[in-house]
């Protein structure tokens, strides 16, 4: 039984078990399972990039934003539920605690 101070942050990574190709602005990523191509764009993109090793939803928004010039915050907002729908659909994996 954890205790909430021994809960690890939520880290979101590529999921395993997907093929993927970096193409001319874009990612397409096909989970092994799936038998739907998505194609990742602009900052998705630049998120799935990201996404090598595990990060937080925070860490992942800081890094954007750094790259794109733009506040955290903003970016923060838009790739919250980015990353949720990519879970959903089997191209990212959630690590840790909710």
């Amino acid at each position: 039984m954890s205790r909430r101070g021994d809960e690890l942050p939520v880290q979101y990574c590529r999921a395993t078990r997907v093929v993927w190709r970096l193409g001319h602005g874009s990612v397409l990523v096909l989970p092994v399972s799936g038998d739907h191509v998505h194609a990742l764009t602009g900052a998705a993109e630049g998120l799935w990039q990201l996404l090598v090793e595990p990060l937080t939803v925070q860490q992942a928004a800081s890094r954007l934003a750094e790259f794109y010039d733009v506040s955290s915050g903003e970016v923060l907002r838009e790739i919250a539920p980015l990353l949720d729908e990519l879970v959903g659909r089997g191209v990212l994996e959630r690590k840790g605690s909710a």
